[in-house]
C-alpha cells in the first residue's frame, strides 16, 4: 500500500510518527482519565460531607420536634386538668359530705334549698337512709 505512489522510503518515518502520536494519544487519555478520577475522588468526599451535615441537621429537627411535641403535651395536660378541676369542684367525696352525722332535718334542709334554687344541674346523691 505504501509502496505505490513513491512513498516507500516514508513508512518508516509514518511508523514513528504514527507510533508517537499513539503515545501521545494515550498519554492524553491516561491524564485525562486521571484528572476525571481526582474530580469524581473530591466529589465523592464533598458528598459524604454533605451527607454528615444533613444526617446532623435532621438530628436536630428530630430533637427540635421531640421538645415541641413535649411541650404541646404539656399544655394539653395543663388545660384538661384546669378544666377538669373547674368542673369537679363542687363534686365532694362521700366522707367529706357526710363529716357530720346527717339528720332528716338537715336532708329535708338541703332538698329544700335545691329545690328552692332551681338548679337542675347539681345532683344530691343520698346513701344510708332505709
Amino acid at each position: 500500500m505504501f509502496r505505490t505512489g513513491g512513498i516507500s522510503h516514508r513508512v518508516p518515518v509514518l511508523k514513528t510518527y504514527l507510533n508517537r502520536f499513539r503515545k501521545e494519544i494515550s498519554v492524553n487519555l491516561m491524564t485525562e482519565t486521571w484528572s476525571i478520577i481526582l474530580k469524581q475522588k473530591d466529589l465523592i468526599k464533598k458528598l459524604k460531607d454533605n451527607r454528615e451535615d444533613l444526617f446532623e441537621n435532621t438530628m436536630e429537627l428530630q430533637d427540635e420536634l421531640l421538645d415541641s411535641k413535649e411541650k404541646s403535651t404539656k399544655s394539653i395536660g395543663q388545660v384538661v386538668t384546669e378544666a377538669v378541676s373547674d368542673t369537679v369542684s363542687e363534686i365532694k367525696s362521700y366522707s367529706a359530705a357526710v363529716g357530720s352525722p346527717l339528720s332528716q332535718k338537715c336532708l329535708q334542709k338541703a332538698v329544700k334549698t335545691v329545690i328552692e334554687e332551681e338548679y337542675r344541674a347539681k345532683n344530691v346523691l343520698i346513701f344510708g337512709l332505709e
